[in-house]
Order: structure tokens, then sequence, then C-alpha cells
């Protein structure tokens, strides 16, 4: 299943802009919201802009990082017209109640979006404001993303305080940046493929001249290159994949694979009671 990224909302090249149909064809996710049916309908969605559904003992989520909520990175900084795909925040609120209604059946609650909340030592203010609370009130265990092209795992945390039970059963989200699968604007797989092929590594250009923040994270937040406290472990030097499995209703294990090296990196298991949540949304 799909989550719609910065990179869908079209028309990033000149060529594109400057013509008149192209533009409008191509603007506000238009080819993106075309090209794939997820089950928005299904779960009074959005086109493939935010919608669930469930599988096995988990209920999955994907939202919008780009727009459908105050300071939207896409809606309110890029150079088009974007957004405007019904009403976001009450969606997600209602679709966390109604999970957690059928928590004792499926106990699990992912979420995915492009952009992270939590990347090194930065936080992403307006998404934080819009969601976390959501995530923490109704028991969102893990939140997957990517946009930065690098792998960092954090550890459970709630508005930048890192939860004293660590992943033993935590009251936050954990939260996981899957960005290095294969892309190739990923920083240091391009430096350690240089040193191994010889090939030039020609470094991002900055913004304008004199600035020291590069393409990547250029709108409002910025990508860290520093931990935070709540970061538990980084690898910007290979690509890599993860792998959910889910144990039983409370235990999970995850685990982050060097796919260049076919071996596993970095493991955690998760322990989560959802007693209380079952007992606080049990059907009438």
């Amino acid at each position: 299943m799909t989550a719609v990224g910065n990179h869908e909302v079209e028309c990033h090249d000149p060529d594109c802009l400057l013509d008149p149909i192209k533009k409008k064809k191509l603007s506000n996710f238009t080819a993106y919201n075309a090209r794939f049916r997820m089950p928005s309908p299904e779960s009074n969605g959005a086109l493939n802009m935010h919608f669930s559904f469930n599988y096995g003992p988990v209920h999955f989520i994907s939202i919008d990082t780009e727009t459908g909520y105050p300071g939207a990175a896409e809606e309110t900084r890029y150079v088009l017209p974007c957004g405007g795909f019904a009403d976001q925040l009450s969606w997600l609120e209602n679709d966390l109640i109604e999970a957690n209604k059928n928590r004792a059946t499926r106990p699990w609650i992912f979420a995915q979006g492009h952009r992270p909340m939590y990347q090194g030592k930065s936080i992403n203010a307006e998404f934080q404001a819009a969601m976390e609370e959501l995530f923490n009130k109704y028991g969102v265990d893990i939140y997957f993303s990517g946009h930065v092209h690098s792998y960092e795992r954090d550890y459970p945390v709630y508005q930048g305080v890192l939860d004293p039970n660590g992943y033993n059963n935590p009251s936050a989200t954990t939260f996981l940046m899957i960005g290095g699968s294969g892309n190739d604007e990923m920083h240091g797989a391009q430096i350690a493929a240089s040193k191994k092929t010889g090939a030039q590594f020609v470094e991002p250009k900055p913004i304008f001249p004199g600035s020291t923040v590069t393409t990547e994270g250029s709108g409002k937040w910025r990508a860290s290159t520093q931990n935070g406290e709540w970061t538990a472990v980084t690898d910007d030097d290979h690509y890599g994949i993860g792998k959910v499995t889910i144990i039983d209703d409370s235990t999970l294990e995850f685990n982050y694979y060097r796919t260049g090296e076919g071996v596993v990196y970095d493991s955690i298991v998760l322990h989560r009671d959802h007693s209380s949540y079952i007992q606080r949304f049990q059907k009438d």
C-alpha cells in the first residue's frame, strides 16, 4: 500500500511548470491519485491520500504528511495550490476510535506516512502538533516513515520526552524511519559506493549561495545530522528494509536488514499491553 510523499505532488521540473496544460493536469497529486487504487472508499478516506485497512491482527493507517493539517509542507509552501482532500484530522480520529473498538480482535495499530515526526535532533513541529496527541491518545504502536534517505530507530517518545519503559510496554508510540531502501540520493551510501568504484561523488548543492542548507529537508522543517535524545540507532551508509513479525497480541519483533549484505543490522522486541484500550473502547 502506498503513502503519498512530496514527489507525488508532480510538476517538479521547469518544463512542466511553464506549460499551462501540463501544470494544470499534473498539479495537486493528480497523477498519483489516478495511477493507484487504495481502499479509501472502504475506510471513508480520501482518494489515495489517507486511508486505512485491516490485515491479520493489525490495523494499518496511511496518512498524508504533505497536506491536510495546519502548516503541512506542500499545502503551505509548494509553488502551486495543493490540498483540499477532506478533513484528514477528523477522519484520523474517527478511524482510530473504530480501530480501538475492535482491538480485542485486532490489537496492533500501525500508521505510515512519508515524513518523519522525529528525525535526528529535529522534530517536525507542525506534523507533531496535528497528530502526535492522536497517536498517543488512541495507542498507535508504531509510526513508519521515510523522506530522509537513511534508517533511524527511535525510542518510544511523546512530546519530546522519552517513555521511561522503553520498549517494554510503553505508553508512547515507537517511531521508525526506513528511508534508505535504495534511493540514489542516500548520502552515506553514495559516498561508500564512490569509494568502492572510484566514481566521483558530488555533494548536494545549497539552496542559495552562502547557505549551509541543502535541498534535503528544504521546507520549513530541516533534516538533522545530529542524534536526538530519542535516537536509538541510525544507518546512513547502507540500503535497507524493515520487517515486522507479530508474535502475539502483545509482542512483536522488528528487524532492519542491510540488503546489500543480507544481514540483520538492527532488531528490537516491542511489548505492548493493549488491555487498557480494549476496556476503554469495548463495544456496547
